[in-house]
């Protein structure tokens, strides 16, 4: 069990602490193990432990906020869940758009050899792969990064 330090009013504050680091900082007490709530709130501190951030979908993110405190006395890791500002918006659409035209340049530049004078295909399979890689330029003309509809490759 991690622990957190709390103030005078049980409110937790500043970073977590490993159980072996904080039994370090009080090298001559033998504290239970686990750690429990009763043993650590003597000298400021409570029993804490981390959660994952929940998923969050493009227009949102998941910010933490002060731990809660649990019945069991054990302080969590919390989050908030709240929607991204217009630059924030921007900033992660532009992001996405960026990821896109790489995963778009990366396929384009795996199918360069079709478009070779020697290439062993037939005009027919050529064609395709020139179709195939229009729409793969077109990627960009979409509305919305997050849910891009690829072109399907041509069967080999």
């Amino acid at each position: 069990m991690n622990v957190i330090q709390i103030d005078g009013n049980g409110d937790a504050y500043g970073y977590p602490v490993l159980a072996n680091n904080f039994r370090m900082l009080f090298p001559t007490v033998s504290f239970p193990n686990p750690l429990t709530p009763e043993a650590v709130e003597g000298y400021g501190y409570g029993c804490y432990e981390f959660a994952s951030a929940p998923e969050c979908d493009s227009t949102h993110k998941a910010v933490e906020i002060a731990p809660q405190k649990g019945e069991d006395g054990v302080y969590r890791q919390s989050y908030e869940i709240v929607s991204l500002t217009e630059s924030e918006l921007a900033a992660r659409t532009e992001s996405q758009w960026a990821y896109v035209r790489a995963d778009r340049n990366r396929n384009l530049m795996l199918c360069d050899w079709t478009q070779l004078a020697d290439a062993p295909l037939t005009d027919e399979k050529r064609l395709e792969w020139v179709v195939y890689r229009q729409a793969l330029r077109d990627i960009t003309t979409q509305s919305d990064p997050f849910n891009i509809t690829w072109p399907t490759k041509p069967a080999a």
